[in-house]
């Protein structure tokens, strides 16, 4: 885009009424006051980089809002991060890239933003969370301890604050609050994944933005000061991107809108992907094994444990999950009508196929390689395949590690050809409704229920219908499984089962005396007295089996010999 074209947009009606509109919400209704902002230096950053710079001037330029703002009471400083297209994920042949960083696809963010320019520190929590008439009664609500003084050390203030996943979206809010935006609607949000990548990368190609490096641009275990324990979680002291932000790499983990799921990116939308949902995974408890939707947020950035990890968790594409981590805030700008914004978006795409075909032609080669490597070692276990159990291996592969519907749906029908248990048609129908084959999931649900013959196999089956949404299949199993419950474990698991898919109190009620009637160990007891609670509301039996446990285990300590 050069100074003509640069000269005519500006003059243009459509850009100048959009201008007029955004200058006034942020000067005036938000009051993001502007920050002085000098050149980056970007000559330690990888290629890409000075195009990404030039491309975000010209977009502030053009519409006449600043590089970079400072929020009025908080004084939390945020760059500009203009639209565009990038490359999420990763390329079979980075260091370090794992199986859910793929397959590696192209996505626009379509909306321009601020992001926050470091982590939340502990000196802004503190400023948001202890200033008001309670004193410290938000930290205190959220920390669930009384140590705020401690935060409040000179030693702890510049460090980047962890959040725990009920403290995230509280504080959110409160910033809005503390800042004194409109209650009309939230103006502070986290980072969507996309967005966070696309603001991480800043128009680079490589593991991180400093290029297969990060000692010049971010914190982990190994480059940490061994006479300075803990300043890797001060942020702002390595080399910033091409759009200003500091610390994308390292210092912490920070949270993403998201909510993760392994094999969002198979199915993932071109433009502006959120994934509001996560996946089905088990509980883990000892017999509530149920199997429930995922609540983890997506976590980027971060892998910072002495004797290495970088490769595998600070790279741009680097996925995790968790609920604990640092907070980067976003204030979207969603004033701009998308015809003014269409211009930018042309020259910015532009900008990434230039840089996309120079990075392919130093690693197309390379990439191209590692993927035949992979597909070659799935064929050659394809080709040693026959039982269902090792069908299924292959075609989890196809889909997890090569991203070919094609193989897997092949290999999934020879598991159809070969499964003679519960098990491995549920685990067909998994598979199924990961390449969105609904009915044919259905199917091998159903097949499962045939063959199920324990409590496990028959919830195991309940939970594969109802996330195919075959709610009366699900029900019907949940009844199967109270016909062949023996021990106190079965007849837990059958009430968690009747709760979630056969919501009669009659029917839990008795699942959960008979797990107390045949409860032989102190844990049987707690399992039986936490359903009495939670599900039936009944405290006094609850009280009862807490009890009879207690009771158990005082008889084990009078006969234990080795009692103190």
């Amino acid at each position: 885009m050069n100074a003509n074209d640069i000269d005519t947009l500006r003059n243009s009606a459509e850009i100048e009424r959009a201008s007029k509109d955004v200058q006034y919400w942020l000067h005036s209704i938000l009051h993001l006051q502007a920050a002085y902002v000098g050149p980056s230096d970007i000559s330690c950053l990888a290629d890409g980089s000075a195009e990404a710079q030039e491309y975000q001037r010209v977009f502030a330029d053009v519409f006449g809002i600043p590089l970079e703002v400072m929020t009025p009471r908080l004084g939390i400083r945020m760059r500009l991060v203009p639209p565009g297209t990038f490359l999420m994920g990763s390329p079979f042949c980075e260091k370090g890239r794992l199986d859910h960083e793929g397959p590696q696809h192209e996505v626009t963010i379509t909306k321009p933003a601020y992001v926050a320019t470091t982590p939340i520190t502990v000196r802004t929590f503190v400023d948001a969370a202890c200033n008001d008439e309670g004193g410290d009664s938000f930290a205190e609500r959220f920390l669930g301890y009384g140590g705020v003084s401690q935060l409040r050390k000179a030693d702890m203030l510049d460090r980047a604050h962890e959040f725990r996943g009920e403290t995230i979206k509280p504080f959110i809010q409160r910033l809005d609050f503390m800042e004194g935006f409109p209650t009309s609607k939230p103006f502070f949000r986290l980072p969507t994944e996309a967005e966070w990548e696309y603001s991480c990368r800043a128009g680079t190609l490589t593991p991180f933005y400093g290029g297969v490096s990060m000692d010049t641009v971010g914190w982990y275990g190994d480059n940490t000061p061994q006479d300075s324990p803990g300043a890797y979680r001060i942020p702002g002291h390595k080399a910033p991107n091409a759009f200003g932000l500091y610390d994308m790499h390292g210092l912490i983990d920070e949270i993403c809108e998201d909510k993760y799921h392994p094999l969002y990116y198979l199915k993932s939308p071109a433009e502006d992907p959120f994934s509001a949902a996560g996946y089905r995974k088990y509980s883990g408890t000892r017999v509530n094994n149920r199997r429930e939707r995922a609540t983890d947020y997506v976590l980027r950035g971060w892998g910072g444990y002495p004797g290495g990890g970088k490769d595998v968790t600070c790279r741009s594409a680097s996925r995790a999950m968790g609920s604990m981590g640092g907070i980067r805030p976003v204030i979207a700008i969603d004033r701009f009508p998308p015809t003014a914004l269409q211009p930018f978006l042309r020259f910015q795409r532009r900008l990434f196929d230039a840089s996309l075909a120079s990075f392919r032609s130093k690693t197309g080669n390379l990439n191209s390689k590692a993927r035949e490597d992979l597909v070659a070692d799935i064929r050659k276990s394809d080709e040693t395949a026959t039982t269902a159990y090792q069908w299924l291996g292959v075609a989890d592969r196809w889909i997890r590690q090569a991203y070919d519907e094609m193989e897997a749906a092949r290999a999934l029908r020879c598991v159809e050809g070969a499964a003679t248990t519960a098990h491995e048609w549920g685990a067909c129908g998994q598979l199924w409704l990961l390449l969105g084959a609904r009915e044919k999931a259905v199917t091998c649900a159903q097949k499962s229920s045939e063959f199920a013959a324990t409590v496990r196999e028959f919830s195991d089956c309940a939970d594969g219908l109802a996330e195919m949404d075959a709610l009366e299949e699900a029900r019907q199993c949940a009844e199967s499984a109270m016909k062949v419950a023996v021990t106190s474990e079965d007849w837990i698991m059958c009430a968690d089962t009747t709760v979630e898919y056969c919501p009669d109190r009659e029917v839990l009620a008795r699942c959960v005396k008979r797990a107390e009637q045949r409860a032989k160990t102190p844990s049987d007891y707690f399992d039986a007295a936490n359903r009495y609670e939670h599900f039936l509301g009944d405290n006094g039996a609850a009280e009862r089996c807490r009890k009879k446990a207690m009771n158990f285990r005082s008889g084990i300590r009078r006969w234990w010999p080795f009692r103190d």
